[in-house]
C-alpha cells in the first residue's frame, strides 16, 4: 500500500465528514424530518485506527444530533475493535 493514498484516504474522510456534519446541522436547522447521514472510512488495516475512530466520533455526534440508527449509514472498511492487536476488545477509542 502506498503511503501517499493513505493520507489522500484520510483527508477524504476528513472532508467528508465535516461536510456530512455541515449538512445535518444545516437539516437540523430547517423543517425537514426525513434526514439521512451517510459515513464511509475507507481506509483498512490496524495502523489506520485513528481513521476509524474519526468515523466512529461522527457517528456519534450525528446521533447525537437526533438522526435515529434507521436513517445512517455508516460503512467501515475494517473492524479495528475485534482486532487481535486492540487491547481493549470491543472497544474504539479516538484518542488511542
Amino acid at each position: 500500500q502506498t503511503p501517499g493514498l493513505d493520507v489522500m484516504s484520510g483527508r477524504f474522510l476528513l472532508v467528508f465528514a465535516f461536510l456530512a456534519l455541515f449538512c445535518v446541522l444545516e437539516a437540523r436547522a430547517s423543517t425537514h424530518t426525513n434526514n439521512w447521514a451517510v459515513i464511509v472510512d475507507t481506509s483498512r488495516y490496524w495502523f489506520n485506527y485513528r481513521h476509524i475512530a474519526n468515523a466512529l466520533s461522527i457517528y456519534r455526534s450525528v446521533k447525537r444530533l437526533g438522526i435515529p440508527d434507521s436513517h445512517i449509514i455508516l460503512m467501515l472498511a475494517d473492524d479495528v475493535a475485534c482486532n487481535p492487536r486492540n487491547p481493549h476488545p470491543g472497544t474504539v477509542y479516538p484518542s488511542a
